[in-house]
C-alpha cells in the first residue's frame, strides 16, 4: 500500500524549513564605527565627556566640538547659544534601533527634535532610552539647548577602499588645499577624522563615506577672510560633483566655496560655529537631499541658476543667517524646498537674518518657487517671509507651512523696486500654533507697495494692500479693574479674534467682542481681528 501524508503536514514541514532558512541566512546589520584613536592633535574636536550612546547595546563613539568663536567684534556678538555640540553616527538596515543616551549630569527635561518624528522616550536615572527609526537625524536636548547631542542613522554602505583618496579609521592631517582632480573619488571611512581642506580641481569628483572632515585649525578672521579658498571644500572650476554621507565640522567660513552646476549633496551633516558658515550654495540643476545643518549663517541657499531642489533636511540656523534664502542679483526660477524641519533659529533683530525664508537680489527675477511641508519649531523669533529689493517675484507657493507658534517678528512682502512686480503668491494649508491661517496678518506678514493676486487655500481675497489695518485709533479697550478686553469696530462686524502671547503661543480664538483676562499673566499680547470688511492687527500690554 502507498503511504501518504496529509497535505497539512507537508505544508507545516515546508513552513519549518522556510523559517529555518530565513533565520539562518537573513539577518539584520547594525554597524557602529571604531574610535579614531588619539584626537589630542585635532583642533576643537574631542571624545564627548557629556554623553555615552549605545545602539542595540553597541557603544557608538561620540564626538564633541566646542563653541570656540568669540564673535566678529571679539566681544561675543552673534555667537550661538550652544556652548558645545556632540554627535555620533551609525548605520543599519533595520527599521528601528534601540538607543540609550547616558548623561554625566542630572536630567531635568528632554526634548527630541524634529518634533515631527514623534520620538517617545523614557528616563531612568541619567539614561534616556528610545526607539529610533532608520534614517532619522535627531537632536537630543537635555535640560536646555546649550549642549545638544546629534544622532545620525545611516543606511548600510560598503567602504570604497579602492578610492583614489581613501582615508581609513584614524586621524589624518592632510594640510590645506589637498588636491583632488577630475573624476577622482575620495572616501572617508567611519572612524576616520581628516583635518584639512580639499581643493577640487576638476569635475565629476565624488566624496563619500561616514567619517569626518574638520577645519577647526583655521581661523575665520586670520585665514578664511583673506583667502576664501581655505574653505573645507573649494571648487571654482568644476561641476557635477557628488558628495554624500560625511560630516563636515568646524568650517572657518563658507563650507563649499564653489559655483558649479549639476552638484548633489546627500546625507551630509554640517556642524560649525563661526560666522559665514553657509551650507553649500546650489547654482543650477543641483540637489541637496536628507542633509543636516547646524551652522552660523545661511543654510538652504539657492544662489543662481534654475531647478535647484532641497528636500528632507533638518536645520538649526545661527544668529548670522537665515534657514532658507535665495541670493545673488541673477534671475533664477523653478526652485523648491520640500519637507524641511527647522528645529532652531537664532536670528538677530534688525538684520536680514530675521526672516525664515528670504528672497533677495536687486534687479533680478525670481519665479516658480515652491516652499512645501516646512515645519518651524518654537521659539519662532523670525518673520516667515522677507521679500524685498527684487525686480520681479511671481508664482511663489507656500504649502503646508506649520509654525509651532506665532512669529514675534513680522515678515515683509515689499514691492520697493521702481517698476517692480510681486504677483501670484499662493498660500495653502498654512498653520500657526495649529490654527489655519486665512490672510497675511495671521502669519504676521506686513505688505507694502503694489502687490498683485494673493490666494489663500484656493480662495482669492483682498489684495495685501487692503487686507490688514493697523488703526491709528485702537479698536481695543483694556479694562484692568474688571480684567476684560473689549473690542469695538466702527462700521464693521467682528468675525473672529485670535490672541497670541509675547512668545507667539496661541492663547485664545473666539468670535466675541469681550475677552476675559482673569486667568492671564502679565506681559505682551498680539491680537488679530477679522472683520467682515477689514482685518486688524494690534498688540497690548497687560
Amino acid at each position: 500500500m502507498k503511504n501518504t501524508l496529509p497535505f497539512s503536514l507537508y505544508f507545516f514541514s515546508f513552513f519549518l524549513i522556510l523559517t529555518f532558512f530565513i533565520s539562518t541566512n537573513c539577518y539584520s546589520v547594525v554597524n557602529v564605527y571604531p574610535s579614531p584613536g588619539v584626537l589630542s592633535g585635532v583642533s576643537h574636536l574631542v571624545q564627548s565627556s557629556n554623553y555615552t550612546v549605545t545602539v542595540n547595546g553597541l557603544n557608538s563613539f561620540v564626538y564633541e566640538t566646542d563653541n570656540y568663536w568669540i564673535g566678529a567684534d571679539g566681544l561675543g556678538s552673534k555667537r550661538r547659544v550652544s556652548t558645545k555640540a556632540a554627535f555620533t553616527n551609525f548605520e543599519s538596515d533595520q527599521v528601528t534601533e534601540n538607543i540609550t543616551v547616558t548623561c554625566n549630569y542630572a536630567i531635568k527635561s528632554v526634548t527630541i527634535r524634529p518634533k515631527s518624528d514623534s520620538v517617545k522616550y523614557t528616563i531612568s536615572g541619567k539614561t534616556i532610552s528610545f526607539a529610533m527609526k532608520a534614517g532619522l537625524q535627531l537632536s537630543i536636548e537635555v535640560n536646555d539647548r546649550t549642549r545638544p547631542l546629534f544622532i545620525f542613522s545611516n543606511p548600510i554602505e560598503t567602504p570604497e577602499v579602492s578610492a583614489k583618496h581613501y582615508f581609513g579609521p584614524g586621524v589624518h592631517f592632510i594640510g590645506n588645499k589637498y588636491p583632488i582632480m577630475s573624476n577622482e573619488h575620495v572616501y572617508i571611512a567611519g572612524g576616520a577624522v581628516v583635518e584639512g581642506t580639499f581643493n577640487m580641481l576638476g569635475s565629476n569628483i565624488q566624496i563619500a563615506g561616514r567619517g569626518i572632515l574638520t577645519s577647526g585649525h583655521l581661523s575665520r578672521e586670520t585665514h578664511w577672510v583673506p583667502d576664501h579658498t581655505l574653505s573645507p571644500l573649494t571648487d571654482t572650476v568644476g561641476k557635477n560633483q557628488t558628495l554624500s554621507g560625511i560630516t563636515i565640522v568646524n568650517s572657518p567660513g563658507w563650507i563649499h566655496n564653489g559655483y558649479g552646476k549639476y552638484d548633489s549633496y546627500t546625507n551630509m551633516k554640517f556642524i560649525s560655529w563661526v560666522g559665514n558658515t553657509d551650507l553649500p550654495h546650489l547654482n543650477g540643476n543641483s540637489t541637496m537631499t536628507h542633509c543636516f545643518g547646524f551652522t552660523n549663517d545661511d543654510i538652504l541657499i539657492s544662489n543662481m541658476g534654475n531647478d535647484n531642489t532641497y528636500s528632507d533636511c533638518v536645520i538649526w540656523s545661527g544668529p548670522w543667517g537665515r534657514p532658507i534664502v535665495t541670493l545673488s542679483d541673477n534671475s533664477h526660477n523653478s526652485c523648491s524646498w520640500n519637507n524641511i524641519d527647522i528645529i532652531g533659529n537664532e536670528s538677530v533683530e534688525g538684520s536680514k537674518g530675521k526672516y525664515i525664508a528670504f528672497i533677495e537680489g536687486s534687479a533680478s527675477e525670481k519665479s516658480y518657487f515652491t516652499f512645501k511641508d516646512i515645519r518651524i519649531e518654537s521659539p519662532v523669533s523670525q518673520g516667515l517671509i522677507g521679500m524685498t529689493g527684487v525686480k520681479s517675484i511671481t508664482n511663489i507657493v507656500f504649502e503646508n507651512i506649520n509654525m509651532e507658534q506665532f512669529p514675534t517678528v513680522a515678515g515683509i512682502i515689499s514691492n520697493d523696486v521702481p517698476g517692480g512686480v510681486i504677483d501670484n503668491l499662493t498660500f495653502k494649508g498654512c498653520k500657526v500654533a495649529g490654527v489655519n491661517t486665512k490672510c497675511l496678518s495671521e502669519l504676521n506678514i506686513l505688505p507694502s507697495g503694489t502687490i498683485g493676486t494673493i490666494t489663500f487655500d484656493n480662495s482669492a481675497y483682498l489684495t495685501s494692500n487692503q487686507e490688514v489695518v493697523f488703526p491709528d485709533k485702537s479698536v481695543l479697550e483694556l479694562n484692568r479693574a474688571n480684567k476684560r478686553l473689549n473690542i469695538s469696530l466702527e462700521n464693521d462686524e467682528l468675525k473672529e479674534v485670535t490672541v497670541f502671547d509675547g512668545n507667539g503661543h496661541l492663547i485664545i480664538t473666539q468670535n466675541s467682542t469681550t475677552i476675559n483676562l482673569s486667568t492671564w499673566g502679565n506681559g505682551l499680547y498680539f491680537v488679530r481681528i477679522i472683520g467682515s470688511k477689514k482685518i486688524y492687527s494690534e498688540k497690548f500690554m497687560y
